[in-house]
């Protein structure tokens, strides 16, 4: 266990003494523009970091558009809701028109009926 630890620090050292990881090693503007700073060891010791970042953001995008298409389904559901509501709400109505005593009446003279409106009021037959 004691080798692997060894073995680990000394790689390390040697893997820091190398020039293109020292701080002298500095990416320029010129470096940029060429596109050299790709070749350099700081970028490539980056790359895994790189990689989480692009997946982070693709992530982003893709639970973006997935909220905003559900947030638009809600809202045509709460559209179309509103519009059921509002015709149940006519329907009722105009069923209570058709319903109230004096529209049956009327109805019943139209159609010459031989119903007509008791005068009296109903009574309850018991049986013993």
């Amino acid at each position: 266990m004691a080798d692997f630890f060894k073995k680990v620090v000394t790689e390390t050292k040697e893997f820091t003494d190398k020039s293109i990881f020292n701080r002298g090693s500095k990416i320029s503007f010129g470096d940029l523009l060429s596109g050299n700073f790709l070749s350099k060891g700081r970028f490539y010791r980056h790359i895994p970091l790189f990689g989480l970042v692009i997946i982070f953001f693709l992530a982003s995008v893709a639970l973006r558009f997935s909220c905003e298409s559900k947030i638009a389904e809600i809202d045509n559901l709460q559209r179309e809701l509103r519009d059921v509501k509002h015709e149940a709400l006519t329907l009722s109505s105009e069923l209570l028109g058709k319903s109230k005593q004096s529209q049956i009446k009327f109805l019943l003279s139209q159609k010459d009926s031989s119903l007509n409106i008791l005068d009296c009021p109903p009574f309850v037959i018991e049986l013993y």
